[in-house]
């Protein structure tokens, strides 16, 4: 988890929580009416359950179409690309042939999507890992090894606001409601939560 996180519930000042409560009324539904306004759906699906201020241990999981719109970005498709590199140079080293071994990979990204505004602020920077089912075969021409690789991108994120000390946007939010969406959760009015995802098996096959 983030070093830089808010300590829930840390203030309990009587103009803490006035501020805060300026803060939510306008400033956190001015942007969620502008990231409605662009027809974004995960950046206000993922805040609007920051505001619902679950339990300690709420965990959101990616609905399939989320996953989507997550592992058809450029980085995560290259993240995923040095993901199974990882996972065939570990069929390489210790090959096993005819076995159907779990590998997973022993790289993973941490990515920032570029290509889609609505992830950029849902997700900011977030995890891609592989994991999967390897069987490697000798060639029927014995001249070397193939391996069939049956796998799932796994995501993972801890949403929450970092406390940003810079100028400028930070994605699609400026860095005074950054902040001021942080205090929510140190007055105890909303909470940062894990939020993770699977993708449906797919498949490589080649040469090692």
């Amino acid at each position: 988890m983030p070093s830089d996180r808010a300590v829930y519930g840390s203030k309990n000042g009587k103009l803490d929580k006035a501020e805060a409560a300026a803060n939510r009324s306008l400033d956190a539904t001015a942007v969620l009416v502008y990231w409605d306004l662009r027809g974004w759906e995960t950046a206000p699906k993922l805040f609007r359950e920051y505001l619902n201020n679950h339990g300690s241990d709420y965990e959101y999981r990616f609905t399939k179409d989320q996953m989507w719109q997550i592992t058809r970005t450029a980085n995560v498709r290259n993240a995923v690309t040095r993901c199974l590199e990882s996972v065939k140079d570990q069929a390489r080293t210790d090959p096993q042939t005819g076995v159907t071994r779990e590998i997973t990979s022993d790289w993973y990204g941490n990515v920032h999507t570029d290509d889609d505004g609505d992830l950029s602020a849902a997700l900011g920077h977030f995890d891609v890992a592989v994991g999967s089912d390897t069987t490697v075969y000798k060639s029927d021409d014995g001249s070397g090894l193939r391996a069939e690789i049956r796998y799932k991108i796994y995501v993972y994120d801890f949403y929450n606001f970092d406390f940003l000390r810079t100028e400028g946007p930070v994605p699609s939010i400026p860095n005074n409601i950054n902040n001021e969406m942080r205090e929510l959760e140190e007055v105890g009015w909303a909470r940062s939560f894990k939020s993770r995802g699977e993708s449906d098996i797919q498949q490589w096959s080649g040469v090692l």
